[in-house]
């Protein structure tokens, strides 16, 4: 929405400098047509010249003065985007390192049952050739 009400107020701003313009443009020729002396129709070119120069310098400084603020608005969301962004991968990245210590964990464990489990069929199997031996010598 704040994006919307700044170019309607551009839009107003293109329209009043406009008309400011036309009329400074508009009284300039009718001060060119008017019959009055050269010299006060010199002063009055004059007048409105630097009228004219003022208004643009005011235009101009205010629309400076909008684009910094843009300027500003933008480095600012861009800034706050890639805070953001480091924060998730902050985030991302330590899930992960949970993830891979608990797989080391789990993977320690079954570790560990698989010896216990073939350390038991080993003493199983030597005490089959054992029975077994025991059998023949019989």
């Amino acid at each position: 929405m704040k994006r919307e009400e700044e170019d309607l107020y551009d839009a107003r701003c293109s329209w009043l400098l406009s008309f400011i313009l036309g009329g400074l443009v508009g009284a300039g020729i009718a001060l060119l047509m008017a019959p009055k002396a050269g010299k006060e129709t010199r002063e009055k070119i004059k007048d409105l010249a630097v009228d004219a120069r003022e208004k643009a310098g005011e235009y101009y400084e205010e629309a400076r003065e909008k684009a910094g603020e843009y300027y500003e608005e933008a480095k600012e969301k861009v800034q706050t985007a890639v805070e953001k962004g480091k924060e998730v991968v902050e985030t991302k990245k330590a899930e992960l390192e949970a993830a891979v210590e608990k797989g080391k964990e789990v993977a320690q464990a079954k570790k560990a049952e698989l010896e216990a489990a073939v350390e038991k069929g080993v003493e199983k199997a030597r005490e089959t050739i054992r029975h077994m031996k025991g059998e023949v010598t019989e």
